[in-house]
């Protein structure tokens, strides 16, 4: 697989600073354990602590507010799967750049993950892993592709 962000030079930390990401994680540990590699990256965020919220969140902003949303998957009202289809569903919405990040692993989840239309799913507390899918997600919408064009397993392939 080759993909646009892979031809770019790596992303400059002046390039992160300022953006806006919206943390979606029913364990306050993990919103705190995932802030920390956020805030390392000059990054803003604010929190929810699932789904509902979460969606609650995106619609009081313009679009454009939040660069992109880190969120899980297993949370209680809504879990990351149901909020990334509810996201790609609604037109004003779309064009989130979606990061899923979790404990479950497999090819099943792969499947889920381009089913519910994540642009990115990386294990939990791998910080390398979710510096690379952040930097990643900002070179791509820095570049204008809309998150809905991006779904992981639905790119186009050059």
């Amino acid at each position: 697989f080759h993909d646009e962000a892979d031809e770019i030079e790596p992303v400059q930390i002046e390039q992160l600073q300022g953006k806006r990401v919206l943390l979606v994680d029913d364990n306050e540990l993990n919103r705190e354990i995932l802030a920390e590699v956020l805030l390392d990256h000059g990054l803003l965020f604010e929190e929810a602590d699932n789904g509902s919220k979460a969606v609650a969140a995106v619609k009081e902003h313009e679009p454009g507010y939040y660069q992109f949303i880190l969120m899980d998957i297993e949370m209680p009202e809504m879990d990351g799967y149901t909020l990334c289809a509810k996201i790609r569903q609604d037109p004003a919405l779309k064009s989130l750049y979606i990061i899923l990040h979790t404990s479950l692993s497999g090819v099943f989840n792969l499947g889920m993950v381009s089913k519910a239309g994540a642009n990115d799913f990386i294990p939990k507390f791998n910080s390398l892993e979710l510096a690379k899918a952040v930097k990643k997600g900002i070179i791509l919408t820095n570049a204008g592709h809309s998150g809905s064009d991006l779904i992981i397993g639905k790119e186009t392939k050059n």
